[in-house]
């Protein structure tokens, strides 16, 4: 993003009228779609307000991956830093994705203890 750009915001919500549907179930139906929107779900619309209204520079989430996806994209609109802490059984497609939009992306290590009365502590690797 050039400086002085602002970022682009969520593109309008797609509403399809469906009246044959609507007729068939009696009701009166309306579809709502975000499919078209950025990194391609509604998660987006939020990760924009977040990126745009939290003043620090570096973001911090947990995602299994379409918010992560998401707010990496936001982050990267609004010049921030965005660090998304995935399960480690998350699928790789989307691991590779968030880093794709510019986030890192993280996982738990195993919880373990150092002795009985030791409090756990979690520990945070790179995927």
């Amino acid at each position: 993003m050039n400086p002085g750009t602002k970022p682009t915001p969520p593109r309008p919500t797609t509403i399809v009228v469906s009246p044959r549907l609507s007729n068939k179930l009696g009701v009166d139906l309306v579809l709502a779609s975000e499919t078209l929107q950025y990194t391609g779900s509604f998660k987006f619309r939020a990760a924009y307000h977040v990126a745009s209204n939290v003043r620090h520079s570096h973001i911090i989430t947990a995602s299994s991956g379409n918010f992560g996806q998401a707010i990496a994209y936001a982050c990267k609109l609004f010049g921030k830093r965005c660090t998304v802490v995935m399960p480690s059984g998350a699928p790789r497609i989307k691991v590779d994705a968030v880093r794709e939009y510019g986030a890192a992306p993280l996982r738990p290590l195993t919880m373990r203890t150092e002795s009985p009365s030791a409090t756990p502590s979690r520990k945070l690797g790179v995927l």
